[in-house]
């Protein structure tokens, strides 16, 4: 009778688990019409030429970063050394916005209260605090985007989209 208590008992605390845990539709993942898994080319045709462009070369990969609008706007693309590619043809798995010239298709942007993401999409799977900000995940099926809080005003002072299988998250 235990066991079959203790075992509806995680039953029910799963159940809520996951009533709980939100997920943001992978169509409301993109920055200005751009997302991870796109084209640095692609990125190129929709944003125009970036004001400034950063290579960097690791041991198993390059890593190209496109800056637009002072540095408000990031877009990265990656490959392995092995794949010989254009740049253009680099694969995004990183854009994020410091600005609110930018928005994603639901008009989320950088200065809006973070409450209306909330609104919209639930509470974030994640939560990383420090001090100043707050870190909230979201996860999708093929990208993840993540949204910095302000913790004393409760603003979102930056949106970032990346890939999923980026390990730092």
């Amino acid at each position: 009778m235990k066991r079959i208590l203790m075992l509806c008992c995680a039953v029910l605390l799963f159940c809520q688990t996951v009533a709980f845990a939100h997920e943001m539709p992978d169509e409301e993942m993109y920055i200005g019409g751009i997302t991870v898994g796109d084209t640095l080319g692609y990125a190129k045709l929709i944003m125009g030429a970036p004001e400034q462009i950063i290579r960097q070369k690791y041991t198993e990969k390059r890593d190209v970063e496109y800056l637009y609008s002072h540095e408000k706007l990031l877009v990265r693309g990656e490959m392995e050394w092995e794949k010989k590619v254009e740049e253009d043809d680099l694969i995004i798995w990183n854009i994020s916005i410091h600005d609110n010239q930018w928005t994603t298709p639901s008009g989320i942007t950088t200065g809006m209260p973070y409450a209306e993401v909330v609104a919209l999409f639930g509470e974030s799977s994640k939560v990383h605090r420090t001090m100043k900000h707050e870190m909230h995940l979201y996860k999708g099926q093929k990208r993840n985007m993540s949204f910095f809080v302000d913790s004393q005003t409760g603003l979102i002072s930056s949106i970032g989209v990346i890939s999923p299988s980026f390990q730092g998250i």
